[in-house]
């Protein structure tokens, strides 16, 4: 089984970009690339890049470019080893072997050959493992693993690595206080989580408190505006279920376990937080992929989850082969012709010994020449000068071989709350600015590219000028310059309150932060599901009216502007000064919900003058 999951490749290589495709071909290559290239320019995470992922982000892309290749061997290895340990045990001390043995074959259907971003997912649950193995007992290799296991969470994907910390407490307080070990050895055992965080963050370069800050607001802008208005209404229902049946089995165990209920508390606490983070990780952005993460490790979950060591009876393997049938069949129907299990590729692995024995840290990389070549002239232009690109295309810039230079939070769509965005403008507005910016007018999921990042678009429009323009394909992108560097500032005129729904009508060189709060029922359903639906209404003065979605957090980072813009080409025409064009003219804004029992009523408005 262990060898069967170990990986058939041994990195991932990097192609250019499709040949005058769509901007959005560039999202997912830009911010995995831009992970590698982060640790080999030495910067620092959390204060020069601010992401959802960390310095071990490559465990998870498997993007070969300016790594160790041994750094990505000893990880695998270590996963086999977990993978290993908890086949061999769960297995030798279940009290139903065929069970186990059908669990073993609904994981080899369900879990896929690449984990991808399900890399932390797979970890989280190896966690789960070694601290519910470990309540009752000190063990030197289930807290060595524990410790391992936290410090490459915690620097993989922050989102997840900050709760191994709660759930490693949890273990270790139960331990405390029903444990005859010394109290000493629990002082260390506390203090080695942080000791090793602060040690690896000198050797990672990682500056920990915009790390974490950064890190907790990517978490509460992603579950506020990344959900995509798509009909999973089944799964939702279904993966409930699956949850509700796990929550029973524990509800039942804890009513025949009368001799230590405190331990049943402690592991039902990490069980059910665990799912909860696979559930919200699978349901928040709540399209097929990430749906069906939910599908593909949560059998991992009821393996790690140790029951079959700790309690083993014929009902709980009854119910567990209930799950394992129900699971594997709903992942089989769902992914039709998607196969996960690829039998052949599990086996065969020279692939992987023929990628690691002739890897070199390029050798993943197959960029140049690349498919969309930016005219002589602009590079000629912008030569070795500093360069960023708006809103997220970064392999672009790569593929040419222009000195990028990226803004903190470096995708325009991940810029999700006023202190991400902020970063950006702080990052803009001062002597760091890159000196040139290829910019295309777009956005994601129905949102306005303009309010993605405001102030960002302020200062281009404030301090820099259009110098030049070119296409890709079909596609118009325009060539900004920093010819001014005065301080964009912002002066408090007035707060006023208005209700959802009310028009808000802009005015010249003013800024609006908005900020609206969920009601009671509101912020249930963001703890459940995520942030209820909000919508971004412009009405423009010859009657056209357009919605785009926006999110409380969103909205807080600001709006502005009495022109709309549709398009790149909107946006260059009122920069070269088209003030005769009035289709364009602002009549209000609005904010509108589909539910208005989601949110409170009254809106807080603050406007600025602003200044430069």
């Amino acid at each position: 089984m262990a060898f069967l999951v170990f990986p058939f490749f041994f990195n991932t290589p990097v192609f250019p970009l499709p040949a005058h495709g769509l901007n959005s071909d560039g999202l997912d290559p830009s911010w995995k690339l831009l992970l590698n290239k982060t640790n080999i320019d030495h910067a620092v995470w959390g204060k020069d890049l601010t992401i959802t992922y960390g310095p071990f982000g490559y465990l998870s892309t498997r993007v070969g470019w300016g790594i160790n290749k041994y750094t990505l061997l000893l990880f695998d290895l270590f996963v086999l080893f977990n993978f290993f340990f908890i086949f061999y045990t769960v297995y030798l001390r279940s009290g139903s072997k065929i069970s186990v043995c059908l669990l073993y074959l609904g994981l080899l259907i369900c879990l896929p050959v690449h984990f991808g971003s399900g890399t932390s997912l797979v970890l989280l649950a190896f966690l789960v493992f070694w601290i519910l193995r470990s309540l009752g007992k000190i063990k030197p290799l289930d807290y060595s693993m524990q410790l391992c296991l936290i410090i490459i969470l915690f620097f993989v994907k922050f989102n997840t690595g900050l709760a191994t910390f709660i759930f490693f407490f949890a273990g270790l307080i139960y331990n405390y206080f029903f444990s005859k070990k010394s109290k000493v050895l629990f002082l260390i055992l506390g203090l080695a989580p942080f000791i090793l965080t602060f040690i690896f963050c000198k050797i990672l370069n990682v500056g920990l408190a915009p790390y974490i800050s950064g890190g907790l607001n990517m978490v509460s802008g992603y579950n506020g505006i990344m959900y995509l208005d798509q009909d999973f209404h089944w799964e939702f229902i279904f993966s409930g279920f699956i949850i509700f049946l796990i929550v029973l089995i524990f509800v039942v165990e804890f009513y025949f376990e009368k001799e230590n209920r405190a331990k049943s508390l402690v592991k039902s606490f990490i069980l059910f937080s665990s799912l909860y983070i696979l559930y919200k990780q699978s349901f928040v952005r709540n399209d097929i992929q990430h749906v069906m993460d939910f599908y593909k490790y949560i059998l991992l979950f009821v393996l790690c989850s140790y029951h079959f060591s700790s309690k083993p009876n014929d009902r709980i393997a009854t119910t567990v082969l209930f799950l394992v049938i129900g699971i594997a069949s709903v992942f089989s129907i769902k992914t039709k012709s998607i196969n996960f299990f690829n039998l052949k590729a599990r086996i065969n692995k020279s692939s992987y010994l023929n990628d690691f024995t002739h890897f070199e840290e390029k050798s993943a990389l197959h960029l140049f020449p690349g498919n969309n070549p930016i005219p002589q002239r602009i590079h000629e232009r912008i030569g070795n000068k500093t360069v960023d690109v708006y809103p997220w295309n970064i392999q672009l810039l790569i593929e040419n071989k222009l000195n990028y230079k990226q803004r903190p939070v470096p995708q325009s769509y991940t810029a999700y709350t006023a202190y991400l965005e902020n970063l950006n403008f702080e990052f803009y507005n001062s002597a760091k600015a890159p000196q040139f910016v290829i910019y295309e007018f777009d956005a994601i999921d129905n949102r306005y590219p303009l309010f993605d990042e405001p102030k960002l678009n302020l200062s281009l429009l404030k301090n820099y000028k259009l110098v030049d323009t070119f296409s890709l394909g079909n596609r118009p992108l325009l060539v900004f310059e920093k010819t001014n560097t005065n301080k964009i500032n912002f002066q408090r005129i007035k707060e006023f309150n208005m209700k959802i729904g009310d028009s808000l009508v802009p005015q010249p060189e003013t800024y609006y932060e908005v900020f609206i709060t969920n009601s009671f029922k509101g912020k249930c359903y963001s703890f459940l599901k995520h942030g209820p639906k909000l919508g971004l209404l412009i009405k423009t003065k010859n009657g056209q009216q357009r919605e785009y979605k926006t999110s409380i957090e969103l909205l807080k980072t600001g709006i502005f502007s009495t022109k709309f813009f549709a398009s790149t080409n909107d946006f260059e025409n009122f920069i070269n000064a088209d003030s005769l064009n009035t289709s364009n003219e602002i009549e209000f804004y609005s904010f509108n919900t589909a539910d208005p029992g989601m949110f409170n009523k009254e809106i807080k408005i603050i406007e600025y003058k602003i200044l430069h």
